[in-house]
């Protein structure tokens, strides 16, 4: 809900009535005249910045311009990558938006052709470092693009994983249930870390997502170091806890 541009006044135009004259505003100026750092310096990059000044509706947009920060938004993420995959015939998954947010990062990816496994659903955002990962799982028919802002408060060398939901690729079977969305996460997951202790971060319905691969694990004797829930509804459901030893005996309700 932040602006993306604002316009500074000494006073506000009144009409006689005291109110504020909104025909009287100065129009908005878009522009701005771009450092040469902020120019695309080969045609990928000037292609790419074709297309982002399309989707944006804005005429100056630099190199090094975030996407977030320019007004992107989960919307205009889907427009934006089905618009370079189209121009470059190359696979570009939404959350990836969140690992290259500027046209600099995009081109690049496209230069050094780092393709990405339509079949898989976890995406790599950051790698590196010698911290377990932070599995970001996104709600039902969401990307997971909302957590964006989250790799700011963490640190640099934590590795963070998003999982998409499944049903936007071609011929990509939906899973109906939070149970065999769980399973399916897991599977993606363990690839990429066979053992514990697992870090899972879950946003809406992705909340119940994370409960559920946690639980699942539990009963595996393996190790849960976080379950976190975004904005995740609980109303008239009851959740089964089971202790770290997997004894059904010392099972709660929470």
């Amino acid at each position: 809900m932040i602006p993306t541009f604002f316009v500074f006044l000494d006073a506000l135009p009144l009409n006689i009535n005291g109110k504020v004259d909104k025909k009287a505003l100065p129009a908005v100026d878009f522009e701005r005249a771009l450092q040469e750092e902020d120019r695309p310096t080969d045609d990928v990059e000037r292609r790419l910045t074709a297309i982002w000044q399309e989707t944006f509706k804005i005429k100056q947009i630099g190199v090094k311009d975030n996407f977030f920060d320019v007004g992107g938004d989960s919307l205009l993420a889907v427009r934006l990558m089905l618009s370079i995959e189209e121009a470059f015939a190359r696979k570009m998954p939404v959350a990836i938006i969140s690992r290259a947010s500027t046209i600099r990062q995009q081109a690049e990816l496209l230069r050094n052709e780092i393709y990405f496994d339509p079949e898989s659903i976890a995406i790599s955002i950051r790698t590196g470092g010698d911290g377990k990962p932070l599995f970001c799982i996104g709600g039902k028919g969401g990307n997971p693009i909302r957590f964006h802002r989250l790799l700011r408060y963490l640190s640099s060398d934590q590795p963070v994983y998003f999982i998409r939901s499944r049903g936007f690729e071609a011929g990509e079977e939906i899973k109906a249930t939070i149970e065999e969305i769980a399973l399916d996460c897991l599977v993606e997951i363990r690839k990429i870390q066979p053992e514990g202790p697992y870090y899972f971060l879950g946003e809406s319905s992705g909340g119940l997502v994370a409960y559920e691969m946690a639980q699942r694990l539990l009963r595996q004797s393996e190790k849960i170091a976080l379950v976190g829930m975004l904005d995740t509804y609980l109303a008239e459901m009851k959740l089964e806890v089971v202790s770290k030893t997997g004894s059904e005996e010392n099972n709660h309700a929470a």
